[in-house]
């Protein structure tokens, strides 16, 4: 297979035409008029998207221990998390989700010396 190489202007052109891409996307819901009703099925799938957000994001910090590694020998923070989570379930509050599981982890680190 024959390798494709890009000189600069190529790779900035691209990167202009993708960031408008998704700027278009992602603005789209912005640019509607206001005459325009998303259908009730969508609109309930986008109730979900902040939380399947978070769990995206943090999940891999938490079930792997080192970056780029499947090793799994981080105890501190499999326990923040569930920390974190209990926390979530009850309270429905991500700022007192995120606290608890960084109070959490700080505490078994520096507190505890867990590393």
């Amino acid at each position: 297979m024959e390798e494709f190489e890009m000189n600069p202007f190529q790779f900035w052109i691209l990167m202009l035409a993708l960031g408008l891409i998704t700027l278009g996307i992602r603005g789209s819901f912005f640019l509607l008029p206001k005459t325009v009703r998303l259908p009730s099925a969508l609109r309930s799938m986008m109730h979900y998207i902040p939380t399947a957000v978070f769990a995206a994001l943090s999940l891999p910090a938490l079930w792997f221990a080192k970056p780029q590694s499947y090793e799994l020998h981080d105890p501190a923070r499999l326990i923040a998390g569930m920390a974190g989570a209990l926390v979530a379930y009850f309270s429905g509050n991500v700022l007192y989700t995120i606290t608890s599981g960084l109070l959490t982890l700080w505490l078994l680190r520096f507190g505890l010396g867990w590393s």
